[in-house]
């Protein structure tokens, strides 16, 4: 029985290696840089079949209420063939925003009941989006990719003052606390497909 399996394994294996072949196109891996409002990106896409792919991707995004960071692995279907695609990322990550049931006190105002303030929230991360990938000129080569994404955290709330740099302040007594945040990212990715 065992060597029934191995031996349908190999069979498998070398014939989808050939069909790989067949199927392979110059176009088989894309990389691209992605710029947003107030943040950057990188992601890498590897075609697996014409309207299925794998890839990664890394972003920070320091949009206010919507700031946004973090590493994804992520799958991408092309429903229609190219150009459009839905995607949906799993990963690490977190996301800014605000909370009205924080629990804090501020240590010099220990009177004070608490209330709200600007939350981190760092944790799993669940990305779905779309976009377009438009391979400008001839196959391969340059590229464009524009789209949004909607990164939502699960996991630990903290203090967050500084929307900018982001800092966490150390004159809360806070509540540690798990919680959900959604944000989102409009992008355009440029880079280069071979």
């Amino acid at each position: 029985m065992k060597k029934i399996f191995i031996m349908l394994l190999l069979v498998m294996l070398v014939t989808s290696g050939i069909f790989a072949q067949d199927q392979t196109s110059t176009l088989d891996n894309w990389i691209s840089g992605e710029v947003s409002l107030l943040g950057i990106g990188i992601s890498y896409e590897r075609m697996l079949l014409p309207n299925l792919s794998i890839g990664v991707n890394a972003y920070a995004n320091t949009m206010n209420f919507f700031s946004a960071s973090g590493f994804t692995l992520n799958g991408r279907y092309y429903p229609f063939g190219n150009p459009f695609f839905v995607e949906l990322g799993l990963g690490y990550g977190s996301n800014g925003g605000t909370n009205n049931e924080v629990t804090y006190i501020h240590k010099e105002y220990p009177d004070s009941s608490g209330g709200t303030t600007v939350v981190k929230t760092s944790g799993f991360v669940i990305a779905p989006g779309l976009g377009a990938k438009f391979d400008v000129g001839q196959p391969g080569g340059f590229f464009l990719q524009p789209g949004i994404r909607f990164p939502i955290a699960i996991g630990n709330q903290k203090p967050w003052e500084n929307w900018l740099f982001g800092y966490y302040d150390d004159n809360y007594d806070f509540k540690k606390q798990n919680g959900v945040a959604l944000s989102y990212i409009i992008y355009l990715g440029m880079g280069y497909a071979f």
